[in-house]
C-alpha cells in the first residue's frame, strides 16, 4: 500500500538543506518510517467451561473472560460447532472456519446455550479487540477453546400402578374385618411404600393419615360404630432416575360401615349323625345377624366361648345356647351332646374325634348294618399329639361291621382293646375295612380282626400287641379277602398264625412288614401267617423275625394250598419244630409254591429245612425272573437247618426249575431228599 505522504527522512536523502533551515521548519532530523502498530491481540483469562444439562432444564450460561492491553473495547460473537484448524479456510469477516454457525444475538461474553434437544453440542466464542486509535489495522480477533454441553433426556420415576382394596363392606360393632388388600406394581426399580387414610367423605381432601399403617394391607377397626372411607397412597421413590425421585398414586376409596347389632339368629348347620355332637366337638353353628343400619349380616366368625353361652363341651345332654354380641343376645338353641356310641349308632360318614374316648363293648346286633359307611378321623385341632384314642370297656366287640357296612380308620385314630377281653376287636361280616397311615389297633386278648366273607385292606398304620383266642392274633379271615398295601404287623400271638390266619379266601401282601409275631402253644403252626386254605400270593413286603413252636416260622401253607412269592423277602424266621419245620416257609402235603423272584434268608429251623420245607407230594415251581433262596455258605443270610439248609423236598415231593424238571437223583441226596448245593439261584 503505497502512502501519500513522503516521510522527512526520504526528502533529506534527496535535498541538501541547511541545519538552520531544518530546524525552522522543524526537522532538525531525519524523519521516522511510517507507523502500522495494529490493535492489541485480546487474551481469554478464562475459557468457557462445558456444563451438562437436563432436557427442559433451565440452563446456566457459557462464560469466556478476555482482556486488551491497549484500552481497546472487547466484542463477542458465539458460534455453534468447533473453533477451526489452522489449515481450515477462514472466513475474512470473522477468522472463524466457514462451516461454523454464527449465533444469532450471542454477543456477549456470557451466553446461555438451549436445552429443548438432547445430545452432545459445541459451543466457542470470538473475542474481537477495536482500537481506532492506533495506527495500525482497528481490529484483531482470537477464538476460544469449544466448550462441550451435554443436554440429557430427563427421566421421571414412575407413576405406581395401583389395584384394589376391594368393595365396601359393613360389619356389625367387634366383628372382624376382612383386611384391605391392594396390589401396586412400578416399571422401573424404584421401592413403593404406603400411607393408609381415613375420611368421613369420598374424597382425599381433609383425609387422615393412619399411625403405622404402613403396609400393602389395611385391617379396618370395628370397635365403635362408625362410616368411614379408607384408601392408601402408594408413593413409588426411584434415587436412580434424574428427574423426579418419587411419584405417587392413590386407591380407590372404600366405604367401610360398622353398627351395632339389632338382632341375632343363630342356627345349627350340623346335619351329619343327626346333629348330634360328640364330647369336646366344637359346634357347627351360623350366625346372622340384622344391624341397626338395616343390613343383614353373617357373624357366624364372631362365634366364641366368650360369646357363646350355655355349651359346655364336656357334659352330655341337651343344651340350650345363645350368641351374645355388643349386649345383644340371640334366642335359645337346642343342642345334643353325646357320647362316641350315640353317634355311631344314629350316623353315617365322616366322624371327627377332638378327644380319646371310652367305648363300651356291642353286645347284641350290629352297630354298623345297612350299607354305612363310616370314617373315622382325627381331628387336625384335637389336644392329642398323635391322635386319638378309642378304648373299649369291659368285654366284647368294639365294631360289628354287617351288611356291606364299610368302617375306613383313618389317621391319628387308634382302637384299644383290653387284656381281659376274650373276643375280637373287631368283626367284619360281609363288610370291609380299610386302614390308613397313622390309625392304629393294638392291645386286645381277643384278637384284631375277624372276618367272615368280608375284607381288609391296610394301606398303613399299625397292628401291635394284640392276642387271638385261637388263631389269627392280628387278623383271623374266613374266604375273606386280605390285602396288605403297607403299614406294620407286629408283636401279635396266637396258636396258629401268630399275626395272620386264613382258611379260605385270597391273600394278597404288595408292601408293609409282618415282623416279631409268634405261634408258641404246642405244635403251633405259621408264626407270622398260617394259611390252612386259599391262596396267598406275595407281591412285595417282608415277613420276618416271626417265631412258631410248630412249623413255619415264617409262613405255614397248609395243604391243597397255593403259595406264589413274586418279589419280597422272607427273612430272620424260626420254627423249633424237630422235625418237618420249615424255617421261613412250610409247604403242605399236595400244595405249589411258585417261586418267581424275591429273597428267601436267615431263616433257622430245629428240624428240616432252613429255608423251605416242603411236604409230601408238593410241588416247587421256580420260574425265570430272579430271586434266592440261601445255603448254609451265605453268612448273615444263611438258612440253617439240621438237614437241608436252602431246601427240604421230601419223598414224593417234585421241583421244576424253570422248564425242567430236577428230580432226586439229580439235585438231592438219597438220604431223604435233602438240596446240598448251596444256594438255589436263578
Amino acid at each position: 500500500m503505497k502512502s501519500n505522504f513522503i516521510h522527512l527522512r526520504t526528502l533529506q536523502q534527496t535535498i541538501s538543506v541547511p541545519f538552520a533551515v531544518c530546524a525552522l521548519l522543524a526537522c532538525s532530523s531525519p524523519s521516522s518510517p511510517e507507523d502500522k502498530t495494529p490493535a492489541a491481540t485480546p487474551v481469554i483469562n478464562q475459557q468457557p467451561a462445558g456444563k451438562t444439562f437436563y432436557a427442559g432444564q433451565q440452563p446456566t450460561p457459557l462464560t469466556v473472560d478476555a482482556s486488551a492491553g491497549d484500552g481497546g473495547s472487547l466484542s463477542y460473537q458465539w458460534f455453534k460447532g468447533q473453533p477451526p484448524a489452522p489449515d481450515k479456510p477462514r472466513n475474512r469477516a470473522s477468522g472463524t472456519a466457514q462451516e461454523s454457525e454464527a449465533i444469532e444475538g450471542a454477543t456477549e461474553s456470557s451466553w446461555s446455550p438451549p436445552t429443548n434437544a438432547v445430545g452432545n453440542f459445541f459451543y466457542y466464542v470470538a473475542v474481537t479487540n477495536t482500537n481506532a486509535t492506533v495506527p495500525g489495522k482497528k481490529t484483531v480477533t482470537v477464538l476460544s477453546e469449544a466448550a462441550k454441553v451435554v443436554v440429557q433426556k430427563l427421566v421421571h420415576t414412575a407413576q405406581p400402578v395401583v389395584t384394589g382394596p376391594g368393595a365396601d363392606a359393613v360389619y356389625a360393632v367387634g366383628q372382624n374385618a376382612a383386611a384391605l388388600t391392594i396390589n401396586a406394581q412400578t416399571n422401573d426399580s424404584g421401592t413403593l411404600s404406603y400411607q393408609w387414610y381415613s375420611n368421613t367423605t369420598n374424597s382425599s381432601q381433609g383425609s387422615s393419615p393412619l399411625a403405622n399403617e404402613v403396609n400393602a394391607d389395611f385391617t379396618p377397626p370395628t370397635g365403635q360404630a362408625s362410616e368411614l372411607w379408607y384408601y392408601v397412597t402408594v408413593t413409588n421413590t426411584n434415587t436412580a432416575v434424574n428427574g423426579n425421585q418419587t411419584a405417587n398414586a392413590d386407591s380407590v376409596p372404600v366405604k367401610i360401615t360398622v353398627s351395632a347389632p339389632k338382632t341375632i339368629t343363630l342356627t345349627n348347620t350340623k346335619k351329619e349323625e343327626n346333629s348330634v355332637y360328640g364330647l369336646g366337638e366344637p359346634l357347627s353353628l351360623k350366625a346372622k345377624a340384622e344391624l341397626v343400619n338395616g343390613a343383614q349380616v353373617d357373624v357366624t366368625s364372631m362365634i366364641s366361648a366368650q360369646t357363646l353361652n350355655g355349651h359346655d363341651p364336656s357334659k352330655t345332654g341337651t343344651q340350650q345356647i345363645r350368641l351374645t354380641l355388643a349386649g345383644i343376645a340371640s334366642a335359645p338353641l337346642a343342642i345334643e351332646v353325646k357320647t362316641l356310641t350315640g353317634r355311631i349308632a344314629a350316623g353315617n360318614g365322616l366322624i371327627l374325634l377332638y378327644a380319646d374316648e371310652t367305648w363300651p363293648a356291642v353286645t347284641t346286633g350290629a352297630n354298623l348294618g345297612n350299607n354305612k359307611d363310616i370314617i373315622l378321623r382325627a381331628a387336625a385341632n384335637s389336644p392329642q399329639s398323635t391322635g386319638c384314642k378309642i378304648t373299649l370297656t369291659g368285654t366284647g366287640k368294639m365294631f360289628i361291621l354287617e351288611d356291606d357296612a364299610k368302617l375306613t380308620l383313618d389317621s391319628g385314630v387308634t382302637l384299644e382293646g383290653n387284656s381281659g377281653n376274650n373276643t375280637c376287636l373287631l368283626a367284619v361280616t360281609r363288610g370291609g375295612i380299610t386302614m390308613k397311615p397313622g390309625a392304629q389297633i393294638i392291645g386286645n386278648k381277643g384278637g384284631g380282626i375277624n372276618i367272615t366273607m368280608g375284607s381288609f385292606t391296610m394301606e398303613g398304620g399299625r397292628i401291635s400287641g394284640n392276642t387271638g383266642a385261637a388263631s389269627g392274633g392280628a387278623i383271623s379271615s374266613s374266604y375273606g379277602v386280605i390285602i396288605i398295601k403297607d403299614g406294620e404287623i407286629s408283636k401279635n400271638s396266637a396258636s396258629s398264625g401268630g399275626a395272620i390266619y386264613i382258611s379260605g379266601g385270597n391273600f394278597v401282601m404288595k408292601g408293609g412288614t409282618i415282623s416279631g409275631n409268634d405261634a408258641q402253644s404246642q405244635n403251633a403252626t405259621g408264626g407270622g401267617i398260617c394259611l390252612l386254605s386259599g391262596s396267598f400270593a406275595m407281591e412285595g413286603g417282608e415277613v420276618s423275625g416271626n417265631t412258631a413252636a410248630g412249623p413255619g416260622g415264617g409262613v405255614y401253607i397248609s395243604s391243597n394250598c397255593f403259595f406264589t412269592m413274586k418279589d419280597g423277602k422272607v427273612t430272620g424266621n424260626r420254627s423249633n419244630e424237630t422235625g418237618d419245620a420249615g424255617g421261613g416257609i412250610f409247604i403242605g402235603s399236595n400244595s405249589t409254591f411258585n417261586f418267581e423272584n424275591g429273597e428267601i434268608g436267615g431263616n433257622s429251623a430245629a428240624g428240616k429245612g432252613g429255608g423251605v420245607f416242603f411236604a409230601f407230594s408238593a410241588t416247587f415251581n421256580k420260574s425265570s425272573g430272579g430271586g434266592i433262596i440261601h445255603g448254609s455258605a451265605s453268612g448273615a443270610q444263611s438258612n440253617k437247618a439240621s438237614m437241608g439248609h436252602a431246601l427240604y423236598l421230601s419223598q414224593g415231593g417234585s421241583a421244576k426249575y424253570r422248564d425242567t424238571t430236577v428230580t432226586r437223583q439229580q439235585k438231592l441226596l438219597a438220604s431223604g431228599g435233602i438240596f446240598t448245593l448251596g444256594d438255589w439261584r436263578d
